[in-house]
């Protein structure tokens, strides 16, 4: 239930003086008021409080209906707001399911792969924990920084909301970060899949994902949060994720050292055939291509 708190604003109506009274002549539960009354409009000033935030909401009304049905919203649209987050739960479930996710298919073995997953973990840890919990980022823009924030269910939806797409471009920035995410997540899921059969069979996997890129894994990774960084960004996600990428960019370097010494010039020849992280210009098609042929081969 949203509380209000009613302030007089002694500026807002010049010479007039405060009275206490309800809207028009009857009581109401709905909306009792504390209004100037000057020239036939009610200059009104509501706080309202839920949690620890406040908001401020002022407008000049004509009429009392006017006011009623503007307050009733404006209230509804807050309370989907809060509705919104404190559902701890659903974020212990979704960090659950992306964690299995990132650990079975990354499969990190060395402590500096399990470093580097840690680093994904944390950027999932801080997502969720952001998107169904507790919305640090838009308290801080909207507190610290005195970003005014329309506060709604969609709010998280940061890019849309800060330049004023509405729902409209929430939706947008959702379709195209989620098809990165589960783009990504087929990468990771296909390329351990060739690493797989390809370690079965004593050779170095170079067909498929790893005959367009040589680290389709770790592309899959930068893919999928970047994914999340259009989809529901937030303040820590966002200065994690260039950690991330220099983080794996590193560990790539390094296990590319140890490969050259266990294939010679086999990888060498690899390093000049296929590029490192991203496709070469127009072989993107090739990489979604690759993926789906990699997911019907037998186990």
């Amino acid at each position: 239930m949203l509380a209000t708190k009613v302030i007089y604003i002694r500026d807002s109506c010049p010479g007039q003086q405060g009275t206490d009274l309800f809207c028009g002549s009857q009581k109401s539960a709905l909306l009792p008021v504390k209004y100037f009354r000057w020239r036939n409009a009610h200059c009104i000033t509501i706080e309202s409080t839920a949690g620890a935030v406040k908001f401020q909401w002022q407008k000049e009304f004509a009429c009392c209906s006017e006011l009623a049905l503007s307050y009733k919203k404006e209230s509804a649209l807050i309370n989907d707001f809060y509705a919104h987050y404190g559902q701890w739960g659903l974020v212990l479930l979704m960090v659950v399911v992306a964690s299995w996710i990132l650990y079975r298919y990354l499969a990190p073995t060395s402590w500096r792969e399990w470093s580097r997953a840690g680093l994904v973990q944390a950027f999932i840890i801080a997502l969720y924990a952001e998107m169904y919990g507790f919305p640090l980022t838009i308290y801080v823009l909207t507190g610290f920084f005195g970003i005014d924030l329309p506060l709604t269910s969609v709010t998280g939806h940061l890019w849309a909301t800060l330049f004023g797409y509405g729902k409209i471009g929430a939706i947008v920035e959702m379709v195209i970060g989620m098809g990165l995410v589960f783009l990504g997540i087929s990468l990771l899921v296909e390329g351990w899949r060739e690493v797989y059969h390809a370690s079965r069979e004593g050779r170095l996997a170079t067909d498929a994902l790893y005959g367009v890129v040589r680290h389709p894994q770790y592309l899959g990774i930068f893919l999928a949060i970047f994914g999340q960084l259009i989809h529901w960004p937030t303040i820590l996600t966002l200065a994690l994720f260039p950690i991330i990428v220099w983080a794996y960019v590193r560990l790539a370097r390094k296990e590319e050292v140890r490969m050259i010494d266990q294939f010679g010039d086999e990888y060498r020849a690899y390093q000049d055939r296929v590029p490192m992280f991203f496709p070469r210009w127009g072989e993107w098609r090739r990489l979604f291509e690759a993926g789906s042929s990699a997911g019907e081969r037998p186990s």
